[in-house]
């Protein structure tokens, strides 16, 4: 995407955010599933189309709540979307396909350019981690990280890497804490599939700080909204930076599971 000028808004946090502004801006259809991708994707300029329902269920939320979104993200009526002049779908979800064929009166990689943004690991044995496009050639998967490229089988799908980021708050490090951090969200509930099981022996070597939704449950630790914690200069003292450090080596076998270990998988 080539990038011609800059234009500054201010994300909840306080921290100017500029919004870039395409040689060739583009109407995309997609839904509000992940806030936090999503704020980082609404800042390439585009217009994102965000169907939105009377009720703001999962496949209805519109813009977000949390998030001081910019004024591309346009929240629109099923019935109004056919005619919003979508270029491109923007796919998170399987059932998303039928979605926007519905909306649209159009499929998604044969009417219309369609992308599949797949933000979550494979589930199940390595072998049969078949990807739900992967019998189709007309619609890229695109993964957030290496790893979920690697571990995916998408078959005939064209495959891309694009790394989840968020948007650059400017220069705001000052090495001045010397501690480690990790952002995870609901770290006890999705454990294994977020990495949470290597924490306690990273944590009973350095100190470190768990940032992310739903860490209450970690002792220690408190929830941090992410653009707080994106902009945050404060010490670990602050509630924006829990401390969470080991007393010990923590291993989720220990009797005591001092952070709040869960005993099994959910």
């Amino acid at each position: 995407m080539t990038v011609h000028t800059d234009r500054t808004t201010a994300p909840s946090g306080g921290v100017a955010t500029r919004t870039r502004t395409p040689a060739r801006p583009r109407r995309v259809l997609m839904w509000h599933v992940h806030g936090s991708w999503t704020t980082s994707f609404l800042y390439s300029g585009h217009t994102c189309v965000l169907p939105v329902t009377p009720d703001r269920g999962l496949d209805g939320r519109g813009r977000a709540d949390t998030w001081d979104w910019p004024p591309n993200a346009l929240e629109l009526p099923g019935e109004q979307v056919r005619g919003a002049g979508i270029d491109l779908v923007l796919l998170q979800r399987p059932h998303e396909i039928g979605l926007a064929e519905q909306l649209l009166g159009a499929v998604p990689g044969k009417d219309v350019a369609a992308v599949y943004v797949e933000h979550n690991t494979p589930r199940g044995a390595v072998p049969d981690t078949t990807h739900p496009l992967a019998g189709r050639s007309d619609i890229p998967v695109v993964h957030v990280t290496h790893f979920n490229a690697l571990f995916w089988d998408c078959g005939r799908a064209p495959v891309h890497v694009v790394e989840h980021g968020v948007p650059d708050p400017g220069p705001l490090y000052t090495g001045e804490v010397a501690r480690v951090g990790a952002v995870l969200n609901e770290p006890l509930r999705r454990w294994r599939f977020t990495g949470t099981d290597l924490l306690p022996g990273l944590a009973a070597e350095v100190p470190v700080d768990l940032f992310g939704m739903g860490v209450r449950t970690v002792r220690g630790s408190s929830d941090c909204p992410g653009h707080d914690c994106a902009h945050t200069r404060t010490c670990p003292s602050t509630p924006c930076t829990p401390s969470w450090r080991a007393a010990g080596p923590m291993s989720t076998r220990s009797a005591g599971r001092p952070w709040g270990c869960p005993s099994s998988r959910r």
